[in-house]
């Protein structure tokens, strides 16, 4: 947090740092392990079709659904809004001291790409920054245009997406034959390849490389053709560019307004996340009906729960609400790509065969509770590194290799 903040205050708006960013940041970064954890703790084939791996009944299924209803893409959604907000407020402050901002700001995305292929390959497949990085630089020179024009583009990438995901759900209806096993197989894979994956994520690291190589070379290509999330992506990015412009994160909408985007994202985004879950309950996860109706439904659902999200936040801190978890909250979002590694580092410590080897032990209520048990740590931790340091570890060698330079690290 700024010292030169109230420490029994938050400020919606500063010169240097606009503070609401970073509670709403560090919200995400949290909120985005109750997802990440099952492809992470245990293979990843319950990540969608519960009955692939984790179970389907009893607390088992309700943390699947509160997860699937709350989690699931609404945190990467809320990330991806915050990346359009810092790329214009960045880039405005690099010109504002007459630097080149496609400079600058390409060699950021250009490192943010860097860590996040080492990430997928060498710690965890299922890393999101480097499509970050990419659609960062796809949307990088729509930041002059209007508000209004940038929010057009965004409902016409993200129509695009759904439409895409429409397209590509009919084509998995009318598989049949030997394509649609092949499916289906990799859907709800057999014990036999669960147990692949057991071995190798319980054995040592060098176990581990062959199946991390191959999921992450297989994600960029379902990012990029086969679910076309790169669009939705950029929709995201282009929706915080718009609502930053439109002065949303600035506080400068009334209350009546943050209200009226909160109750109207609820009574949209909801019902239609419920009625994916519920296709995909009443379908038993069959693979046709769910890539059919389900995915769809949750693409189309879960942006306006994010901004249900966004709107309760501004609310709560525009009225000076929950102050201790909001300045902590906002530690962990000034360090968020640090914590988001460090989910990953704490995760392989626990769960991989070079450290406790506990890999698909943990059950679906233990996986909420080590969840919880995270959260709580950063929370702690990053409170204490804030109030000693600028940055944190991993923002700080972001930073040095943006600028060439070595910032101060230190608070005096």
């Amino acid at each position: 947090m700024s010292q030169k903040h109230d420490p029994h205050t938050l400020s919606v708006s500063s010169p240097e740092r606009i503070e609401v960013l970073d509670v709403i940041r560090g919200f995400a970064v949290l909120g985005i392990l109750m997802m990440n954890i099952q492809a992470i703790a245990v293979p990843p084939f319950g990540y969608a079709n519960p009955l692939a791996y984790g179970g389907s009944t009893g607390l088992s299924y309700i943390v699947w659904f509160f997860s699937r209803l709350f989690f699931d893409t609404k945190f990467l959604s809320i990330f991806s809004l915050l990346f359009g907000v810092s790329l214009v407020l960045m880039t405005d402050r690099i010109e504002q001291r007459g630097f080149s901002s496609l400079s600058l700001y390409g060699r950021r995305l250009f490192f943010l790409f860097l860590f996040g292929l080492a990430h997928a390959y060498f710690l965890w497949f299922g890393d999101v920054l480097r499509y970050y990085a990419f659609c960062g630089f796809l949307v990088f020179f729509l930041r002059y245009k209007s508000p209004v024009l940038i929010i057009k583009l965004a409902v016409g990438l993200f129509t695009l997406y759904v439409v895409y995901l429409l397209i590509a759900g009919w084509d998995s209806y009318q598989l049949s034959g030997s394509a649609l096993k092949n499916a289906i197989e990799g859907w709800n894979p057999s014990p036999e390849v669960a147990q692949i994956w057991l071995d190798a994520f319980r054995g040592g690291f060098g176990d581990q490389l062959p199946l991390q190589f191959e999921m992450a070379n297989d994600l960029i290509f379902d990012w990029f053709i086969g679910d076309g999330a790169v669009l939705y992506i950029s929709a995201m990015m282009l929706t915080g560019m718009a609502l930053f412009k439109g002065g949303f994160f600035h506080g400068e909408w009334t209350e009546r307004n943050y209200r009226r985007m909160l109750f109207a994202s609820l009574f949209i985004g909801l019902p239609l996340v419920l009625l994916e879950i519920a296709c995909a309950t009443y379908f038993q996860w069959d693979y046709k009906m769910y890539r059919l109706l389900s995915r769809p439904l949750n693409a189309l659902g879960s942006p306006f729960i994010s901004l249900m999200y966004l709107s309760s936040w501004m609310l709560i801190l525009k009225q000076q609400w929950l102050l201790w978890i909001s300045h902590r909250l906002a530690a962990v979002g000034q360090m968020a790509l640090t914590n988001y590694l460090m989910q990953s580092m704490i995760c392989a410590l626990f769960f991989y065969g070079y450290g406790l080897g506990w890999y698909g032990d943990f059950e679906r209520t233990q996986q909420l509770l080590f969840v919880l048990a995270v959260w709580v740590t950063q929370l702690l931790y990053s409170s204490l590194w804030m109030h000693y340091s600028h940055y944190g570890p991993f923002e700080y060698i972001w930073r040095a290799l943006t600028y060439l330079k070595f910032p101060r690290f230190q608070k005096s």
